[in-house]
Formats: C-alpha cells, sequence, structure tokens
C-alpha cells in the first residue's frame, strides 16, 4: 500500500490513497472490454485516474474538515 500510495501522490494520506485504489479498481473492472482494451484507453484511464486523484487531494485540503 505505501508503494501505492507514493506512486499516485497521496503518501501524506495512506487513508485516501486506500480508498482511490478501491474506487480505481472497481471503476477500471466496470469500464474494460474487450473493445477498450487498448492501449489508448488504458493511457486514457490513468491519465484521468490521475486528476482524480489530484481533485480528491484539493478536496481534502480545502475541506472544512481539515482545519
Amino acid at each position: 500500500m505505501v508503494i501505492w500510495a507514493e506512486f499516485i501522490g497521496l503518501g501524506e494520506n495512506k487513508s485516501l490513497a486506500n480508498s482511490a485504489l478501491e474506487f480505481g479498481l472497481d471503476n477500471f473492472y466496470l469500464q474494460i472490454t474487450e473493445e477498450t482494451l487498448t492501449h489508448d484507453w488504458l493511457l486514457n484511464y490513468f491519465i484521468e485516474f490521475q486528476s482524480f486523484v489530484r481533485k480528491l487531494k484539493e478536496s481534502e485540503k480545502n475541506s472544512i474538515f481539515a482545519r
């Protein structure tokens, strides 16, 4: 889990990294089909996942609960 958390830039928040991993895996398996399993689809999926993680970090930083 530590490697995953560091890889996606959430090393400081292991709980959020774990939630992102669970969401990402569920979402990945819901979307993948024989037709979508291409290099371009995979690349785009991970680019979108990276964007999702950045938004999570920003929302956590700006949360009223983080203060």
